[in-house]
């Protein structure tokens, strides 16, 4: 008569023996890979087009940061460069020109710095 304890026992032993696999996968920018995408759609018709909407806004969004950080960074250059003409004029050269070297280092220590 054949043992009913080795085979359960057998089982017990193949069911303790448990395989596990991860798989992680990434992606940069503002939109996902196409297979994802398409993953996406499958789950939630509609999520693609609203993945594309929120990119697009963001790109408007980053867009108008940086037409209004380079005008905040003309206005604040001018400003400079005025209380720099403005301190020459009034006879404190000394001070006018440090001024403006404060103004034109940094320009020139970037500008070094793009080229190497």
């Amino acid at each position: 008569m054949p043992n009913n304890n080795n085979v359960s026992n057998n089982e017990a032993e193949k069911q303790g023996n448990i395989i596990s696999m991860e798989m992680r996968s990434s992606f940069s920018g503002p939109l996902p890979p196409p297979q994802i995408l398409a993953d996406y759609e499958r789950t939630m018709p509609g999520a693609a087009d609203r993945i594309f909407k929120l990119a697009e806004a963001e790109q408007r969004a980053d867009h108008k940061s940086d037409v209004r950080g380079s005008w905040l960074g003309l206005i604040a250059f001018l400003a400079i460069l005025g209380l720099s003409g403005f301190a020459i004029y009034a006879k404190r050269p000394f001070e006018g020109l440090i001024i403006l070297g404060l103004l034109i280092i940094p320009k020139l220590l970037i500008l070094k710095s793009k080229k190497t």
